[in-house]
């Protein structure tokens, strides 16, 4: 006969049902758990290339698997190996997990996710941060994507008129972010330096399949290709009628040129670009 763990015995002599308890009980009254198997097998994963998936049974949420490993880790380190073979078989069964990593789950305590999915030490000193706020600011403020394929050609510029001097490892840190990296290192100075925040519009599949394309992406394209855009004069408030002014730009030579728009109108706007062209 096993003799019963002090948790094993506490866990058999309360009294009190947990909400959880309680709750888990109610659905199963509603639904058993194999209809509710039956129901959701048709549409879950198959195993076929790739990782294969748990199975339906054993599927635990984040938040469930933490609560688990908490619970079972305090046992799990000051049980005898019988009782950590019968904790190892019961994790098992529930997480899907392989035994050798749900050993190593349960010594440290942690799922080993974190909370934001991100860890580790940072690559970029505050030196390299600090030359990323002023190439920024010299930038006028221009996001992250525009700003990393600019970054070479304005270093250098900077560099060669005496505006920056960086030293080799704080020059190469700043041409080696990439461009999320720029953003999140920036978002704090950001938030300090205030602005009205960009209106957000709708998807649509139009704005989907055009690409956002800066000077680099361009392949230098010869006189000819230009982009266009429309640009609003509504104030702070898009309410009401206001003109509107389209805007094309040559891509290889700059060369802009602008046109008034009554209200935004598929003839209109090809009377209007013709004219421009």
């Amino acid at each position: 006969m096993e003799q019963a763990t002090f948790s094993e015995l506490e866990h058999d002599s309360k009294k009190r049902r947990t909400r959880r308890e309680i709750f888990l009980e109610k659905m199963d009254r509603l639904i058993p758990w194999e209809r509710l198997e039956s129901r959701i097998e048709p549409f879950y994963p198959k195993p076929g290339r790739g990782r294969r998936p748990y199975p339906l049974a054993t599927k635990l949420s984040t938040e469930a698997r933490t609560e688990l490993v908490n619970a079972l880790a305090r046992r799990y380190v000051v049980a005898t190996r019988v009782e950590k073979s019968r904790i190892l078989d019961e994790f098992e069964a529930v997480t899907g997990f392989h035994r050798k990593h749900a050993m190593r789950i349960l010594r440290s305590g942690s799922t080993g996710s974190g909370a934001d999915g991100r860890g580790g030490r940072r690559i970029y000193d505050d030196a390299v941060r600090e030359a990323l706020v002023v190439l920024w600011e010299a930038s006028d403020r221009i996001c992250g994507k525009r700003l990393k394929a600019l970054m070479p050609t304005l270093v250098e510029a900077m560099e060669r008129h005496g505006h920056l001097q960086l030293g080799p490892e704080i020059r190469a840190g700043v041409l080696a972010m990439s461009a999320s990296t720029i953003d999140r290192s920036l978002r704090e100075i950001r938030e300090r330096a205030g602005g009205r925040k960009r209106r957000r519009t709708a998807p649509s599949p139009v704005r989907s399949s055009i690409p956002v394309r800066t000077f680099s992406d361009w392949d230098d394209p010869p006189p000819g290709f230009a982009e266009a855009d429309l640009v609003a004069h509504s104030g702070p408030v898009p309410k009401g009628s206001f003109v509107q002014a389209l805007v094309v730009t040559d891509v290889a030579t700059g060369w802009t040129e602008c046109a008034p728009v009554l209200y935004r109108e598929q003839t209109l706007l090809r009377e209007v670009l013709g004219e421009v062209a």
